[in-house]
């Protein structure tokens, strides 16, 4: 089974809250995808080779960690560019061009709420998604919720809360297994053990 685009939503702000209407696809709205789509064969490599967008294997070897071994199984996906579709790879690839540590937050924001992981909310505003990193699971989705440009803007643009540590020592920063921990730590963040034995 192959995805398909099967209807647009078309949002109008009236003033007082958006004005919402889901249209059927139409030939140019096709004809709108395959240019993406060429957009994006022609550039992944170079995407890729700059970083701005993923270019990782999905591992699945030893205990099934993130449940890298379902997106493979259920759709064949290996790499984790496939987690996006490819009007999602181009707004991360032209959002990820604009380096700088206050947009990558939002950056990271816009990801979480735009793949072929995102549902839709069930109790939010028009054409709201949910990120796909609320439950540490990564499910496969056949109607999965895919964002335009403004909504992307919206997250990079966001002004966010920083707060710096401040300290006279030096600050490292190491990602390794809880168990494997050698130095002495004030902050330790740690991911969830379900990938313990």
């Amino acid at each position: 089974m192959q995805e398909r685009l099967y209807c647009i939503q078309w949002m109008t702000n009236k003033g007082k809250g958006d004005d919402c209407e889901f249209r059927s696809v139409t030939k140019d709205d096709l004809r709108r995808e395959r240019i993406v789509q060429e957009h994006v064969d022609r550039h992944l490599s170079m995407w890729q080779e700059m970083g701005w967008v993923p270019d990782m294997r999905i591992e699945v070897g030893g205990p099934p960690r993130y449940q890298g071994l379902d997106l493979v199984r259920a759709r064949g996906w290996i790499y984790w560019h496939h987690l996006f579709n490819p009007r999602q790879l181009l707004v991360a690839a032209l959002m990820n061009q604009v380096r700088s540590a206050r947009l990558a937050f939002g950056l990271a924001q816009v990801l979480n709420n735009n793949c072929r992981a995102s549902r839709w909310h069930p109790a939010g505003g028009p054409g709201e998604t949910v990120g796909i990193f609320d439950n540490q699971a990564l499910n496969t989705l056949f109607n999965y919720g895919c964002r335009g440009a403004d909504f992307a803007a919206s997250f990079m643009l966001q002004s966010y809360k920083s707060f710096p540590i401040k300290s006279n020592q030096r600050c490292h920063v190491e990602s390794v297994a809880a168990d494997q921990i050698s130095t002495d730590c004030d902050i330790c963040v740690t991911d969830p053990p379900y990938g313990m034995r």
